[in-house]
């Protein structure tokens, strides 16, 4: 193999540059050891996934190789995150420090596969500092979503040091071992389909393969010799396809004209470009435009044109910026948005091989364009530590984004605008927090900026759920179900608040179709066995006492349908007439309390509820609304009292174990609040919002709390 700068470096230099890109990495990386999971992408890819909860099983193997779930097929990523699981359980830091290691592990292979094959010992140690430490990589590795990133790269890697041991010394065992290396890669994210043209590019250089060198190789032979490879990625490729449009991710392609698409792709070229050079406001979501500046697009152009002809123009005398640059730009065509998947602009993630290119532009550059220069080696060594130094601490604060969901996404607020998909994502995890005031501000704005947003739609309803106003939510439930009547979260929301208004049959309703849309989730047939259950239950007692007087019992009947459909005043006003016809009527009592404090009339609802309690001191849901309007008036210990006397009433009541356990976490009653979530899971293990209240409570908890 021709080499371009000398002989191969002693082995021991190579171990100590290895130590040092894997001890910066660990103190560039060090925060993600406190970070969380945050709440995008992470549920379904770990928190909330059975089959990855479960560790590795042989039903979860069997189901990471048939599965389609988030609109890919990449058996290898769930199986590593299963893997995780089996071992750390759902403690965030050890998935976290996995994805660490294997980055810091791909450094190391990116170091000896470009020394295997240029000989340049430090120009590629400063390609492989530049790619473990620059900042623009941060969000494939301390999102535990993007996993898939770091495993498949650490494929990439190992096939490139494949590669260039086979050129070097062809052997049968090398030329089995490249392509099983390429399909594990596949394997794990079909970004690297990309993976046989730059295998073509590395034999133009450093290889010199073809295009003149020593050991020149006829261009058709090159190509013949990687169809196995490109098989391979065409297999890859259609299998993506197909899985990402059944499973809806290639949702801009009814949304952007293709000229659209073409105009982002061009611009996103060069906002990478930018970023790698001044990486500052940095986010998880950068918002799809539907048409960009004429001046923006054409200044683009202009780039991407200048930079490719000066490329050309010097491919002979300098063939590193030739590979380099058609590195950059062949990597990135599969996410650079011509087929848009999702709805951003771009994304940090996607610049985690791709940068690779410029990385060997600049550190074969640089030295090529000083060296001449009498002071050029201390002003690249200078330059080179500083850049060294500089990119680890953007990195270390970039970190810290990524603490938990609320950090990464006020973050990314502050640094991009009309944002609904992160406003939406706020605004979730600021309910499930218990911060509804706040949460309904984001999600109202997500609203604003899209109306006909699904997701936006069902988290406000179940903000305002939360705060009591369960006819508005259900009103939204139905406007996210007309937008887009496949999201399932929002069928689960609406049979959650139908079951709670009494309409269990209508719960069942939505429970079926959510179970029809995913088949494969288990949990939602413990919330339809559930809903059954409490529908047995209400067919086996009367819900009002037969001594009660017909008339009063048609009056609350129809209160109960007036309630239902959200007209809370004529519902009210209902109430009070069958309380007029029998003063004893406490479910009348009740009910009306709760329509009060729904309209915010607490000490109102207050009354009502409590001579209902008076009349029947064994009357649960009485309790259960007393508790429920006295924290939301911030009587805590008043309303956990009364929490505690629905369970002693019906230790089953999953509502009351749920809102009991969410004032003791507000209180800081963390292991008693676990107690009370994992109650609520044992009896309905579906219950998604239990599900997540757990996760946090565990998370704030210290260490050894909680099961």
């Amino acid at each position: 193999m021709a080499h371009e700068h000398g002989s191969p470096a002693p082995v021991s230099r190579l171990v100590l540059l290895s130590l040092a890109l894997v001890v910066l990495v660990g103190a560039a990386y060090r925060p993600v050891a406190g970070n969380g999971f945050v709440d995008y992408d992470d549920p379904a890819y770990v928190t909330d996934n059975p089959h990855v909860r479960s560790g590795l099983t042989f039903e979860t193997v069997a189901w990471a190789f048939r599965t389609g779930a988030q609109s890919n097929w990449h058996p290898l990523t769930w199986l590593s995150h299963a893997l995780d699981c089996e071992v750390f359980g759902l403690a965030p830091s050890g998935h976290h420090l996995v994805s660490v290691g294997l980055h810091a592990l791909n450094a190391v292979l990116l170091l000896l596969a470009l020394h295997l094959m240029t000989g340049a010992l430090w120009r590629s140690a400063m390609v492989a500092a530049l790619f473990a430490l620059h900042p623009l990589h941060v969000e494939s590795v301390a999102w535990a979503a993007e996993r898939k990133d770091v495993l498949s790269t650490l494929f990439w890697m190992l096939t490139l040091l494949a590669y260039a041991r086979h050129v070097a010394r062809p052997t049968t065992a090398t030329r089995v071992l490249v392509p099983v290396l390429f399909a594990l890669g596949l394997m794990a994210k079909p970004m690297l389909v990309t993976l046989p043209f730059v295998l073509l590019l590395l034999d133009f250089w450093p290889l010199r393969r073809w295009g003149g060198g020593t050991r020149w190789i006829p261009p058709f032979r090159l190509v013949s010799e990687k169809l196995p490879l490109f098989a391979l990625a065409a297999v890859s490729s259609a299998v993506t396809f197909v899985v990402q449009q059944r499973g809806g991710a290639v949702t801009a392609l009814d949304v952007l004209p293709f000229w659209a698409r073409l105009t982002n792709a061009v611009v996103a070229y060069v906002t990478y470009l930018a970023r790698t050079f001044w990486p500052a406001g940095l986010g998880v979501l950068y918002p799809l435009s539907a048409s960009l500046p004429a001046w923006k697009v054409a200044g683009a152009c202009a780039v991407l044109a200048a930079i490719t002809a000066a490329v050309l123009a010097v491919a002979r005398r300098a063939p590193y910026l030739f590979t380099g640059w058609l590195w950059y730009v062949g990597t990135l065509v599969p996410v650079i948005g011509v087929v848009q998947v999702g709805m951003q602009s771009s994304a940090d993630r996607y610049t985690y091989v791709p940068l690779v290119g410029v990385f060997v532009m600049l550190a074969w550059g640089a030295p090529d364009l000083l060296g001449a220069w009498r002071y050029g080696r201390p002003a690249l060594g200078s330059a080179a530590a500083l850049a060294v130094l500089g990119a680890s601490i953007l990195t270390w604060r970039q970190v810290g984004y990524w603490r938990d969901s609320v950090t990464l996404f006020e973050h990314t607020l502050a640094v991009t605008a009309d944002n609904y998909i992160v406003q939406n994502n706020l605004g979730g995890a600021l309910t499930r927090e218990g911060r509804l005031d706040e949460a309904i501000t984001h999600l109202e704005e997500a609203r604003r900026i899209r109306p006909d947003h699904a997701p936006a739609l069902s988290n406000l309803g179940v903000a305002l759920q939360g705060k009591g106003r369960i006819g508005e939510a259900i009103v939204l439930y139905r406007e996210a179900l007309k937008v887009n009547p496949s999201h399932v979260e929002a069928w689960l929301n609406l049979g959650n608040a139908l079951g709670k208004t009494g309409d269990v049959d209508g719960a069942i309703v939505a429970f079926r179709e959510a179970e029809r849309l995913e088949p494969d989730e288990p949990a939602i047939g413990g919330l339809i066995r559930a809903a059954l259950e409490v529908q047995r239950r209400q067919a086996a007692r009367p819900s009002v006492p037969a001594k009660v007087a017909p008339e009063a019992r048609a009056s609350f009947e129809r209160a109960n349908e007036l309630r239902d459909g959200g007209r809370l005043d004529e519902a009210a006003a209902a109430y009070r007439e069958a309380i007029r016809i029998d003063p004893g009527f406490a479910e009348a009592r009740n009910n009306l309390g709760s329509v009060l404090g729904r309209q915010g009339r607490a000490a109102e609802a207050v009354e009502e509820i409590s001579k209902a309690i008076e009349i029947a001191p064994d009357l649960s849901a009485a309790h259960n609304n007393l508790a429920i309007v006295l924290a939301m008036q911030g009587d805590t210990e008043q309303a956990a009292r009364h929490f505690a006397q629905v369970l002693r009433l019906d230790p089953r009541d999953t509502t009351a174990h749920f809102n009991l356990g969410l004032l003791l976490a507000r209180q800081g009653k963390l292991a008693d609040a676990i107690a009370h979530f994992e109650e609520v899971l044992r009896i309905e293990p579906g219950n998604q919002s239990a599900s997540r209240a757990l996760a946090e409570a565990r998370r704030r908890a210290p260490v050894g709390t909680g099961r």
